[in-house]
């Protein structure tokens, strides 16, 4: 029979400490982008941070991996957030289907109407990534591109031009219960 040491146990606040960090910059959206399973714990992370406003989530269906149409849905998405005037940059939160899958988004945020010029940075997660750099230091050159960009803006002095919708709580919920089996059995809408 054969035994199980461990040696060490280390204290690790991965990806929470990740997703404060996220949320932490300011006037950013994070877009979530993935299958539920992939992103639904970025939403969890968002609501113990208290930043759901901060986060969109794109659930990518298993469908829409095969037929490879979801990248006009996640244009539409960014799109429309680059209309609003209260972000300054916008992250693409990337997890390991569309890295197996290598989507481009490059190339679609190249293609997006960005008259105002607003940083849109992509943030590759997952054990699929290339670890060339750590994943805090590839958010850290992100929020310094974002925070370069807020310092060439000018002050907004009005705050209905400034202030973002915040989500519709009966809308995210119900995403939540759609794309959660076990509770899916009891609840309908």
């Amino acid at each position: 029979m054969s035994s199980i040491t461990i040696e060490a146990s280390v204290y690790n606040l991965g990806d929470m400490e990740l997703a404060k960090r996220i949320f932490a910059i300011p006037d950013t959206l994070v877009v979530a982008i993935g299958p539920p399973a992939c992103i639904r714990i970025l939403y969890f992370r968002a609501l113990e941070c208290g930043h759901l406003s901060k986060l969109k989530l794109i659930p990518i269906s298993a469908l829409d991996y095969t037929f490879g149409d979801y990248l006009e849905k996640i244009k539409g998405v960014v799109a429309a957030a680059l209309q609003k005037t209260c972000y300054q940059g916008i992250i693409l939160y990337v997890s390991c289907p569309d890295l197996l899958c290598q989507t481009d988004f490059d190339r679609m945020v190249q293609e997006l109407d960005n008259p105002r010029q607003i940083p849109v940075e992509i943030f590759k997660r997952g054990p699929m990534e290339k670890r060339k750099t750590s994943p805090s230091q590839r958010l850290d050159k992100i929020a310094v591109k974002i925070a370069d960009f807020v310092k060439t803006q000018p002050l907004v002095f009005s705050k209905n031009e400034a202030v973002c919708e915040l989500p519709r709580w009966p809308q995210i919920i119900r995403e939540y219960f759609l794309y959660s089996p076990m509770i899916r059995l009891f609840v309908s809408f």
